[in-house]
């Protein structure tokens, strides 16, 4: 009976050693949350130019701030963030990355490949294009029903797909398949400014076509709905007829 009770405290202080708590734990405090980026051409001498979102924290209510930083690879440009912000980006709740058309039309394998290979981001991100002259113009925009710009834009991307299917919805682990795949073509949604009365909001503008990893050209809203009923991809959205040839439409829900 005696050495039973030994043997039992001994594991009790063995399991001490080994069950000491989270050795490796972070504190939330120390880090920036990165909820999206944009990937320019460089300005100054280097080959990128990279701009993060991420959660702002230090106020009564949630909000978010940019950082820009430039290297020459996109992974360069992350470690340089480290020199502007007092605490570490972290990735693995970052929701879409925003690519300008000048560097997609140049390839974009390399700018995914860090995203790809890295242990923080998830590879249900999703890469998307932008039809205005920079990437981070689309991150600058005020966000109308969220706190976050990258977040509305994810949401943006889920109603689409959903209610509209007026342009793809395509995440990253799929982005690699198809461009190491034959025969299917790489597509992408496409993002752009539109310019109101009072402000200015942001809109999905369709499809990004691409030969392999290079942007060739886009298309309107219209037809990208065309190009997801070829590849079997609606979810949703609306269908307009007019079968009598006269004024009124006919409004089918698909």
């Amino acid at each position: 009976m005696k050495t039973a009770k030994r043997f039992c405290i001994l594991l009790l202080i063995a399991g001490t050693l080994f069950l000491s708590g989270c050795w490796n734990y972070r504190e939330m405090e120390n880090l920036s949350m990165v909820s999206g980026f944009a990937i320019d051409k460089g300005t100054q001498g280097h080959k990128y130019h990279v701009t993060f979102e991420f959660l702002d924290l230090s106020g009564q209510q949630i909000g978010s701030k940019l950082l820009e930083t430039e290297g020459d690879t996109v992974f360069d440009a992350v470690r340089n963030a480290t020199g502007k912000s007092q605490k570490k980006l972290l990735f693995s709740e970052c929701k879409v990355v925003v690519i300008s058309k000048d560097l997609a039309s140049e390839g974009i394998a390399p700018l995914l490949d860090f995203i790809s290979r890295d242990t923080e981001p998830r590879l249900t991100i999703t890469p998307i294009i932008s039809e205005e002259k920079t990437a981070a113009e689309i991150l600058q925009q005020k966000p109308v029903t969220n706190q976050l710009i990258c977040l509305e834009i994810d949401q943006m991307l889920m109603q689409n797909s959903s209610s509209l299917s007026e342009a793809p919805r395509v995440k990253l682990y799929q982005v690699n398949n198809m461009l190491a795949g034959e025969g299917t073509s790489l597509i992408l949604p496409a993002i752009k400014i539109t310019k109101e009365q009072t402000a200015t909001t942001l809109e999905l503008a369709g499809t990004a076509l691409f030969k392999k990893d290079r942007l060739t050209g886009f298309l309107d809203r219209d037809q990208s709905k065309s190009l997801l009923f070829i590849k079997d991809q609606i979810h949703g959205g609306l269908l307009l007829t007019n079968p009598d040839s006269g004024n009124g439409k006919i409004t089918l829900e698909i």
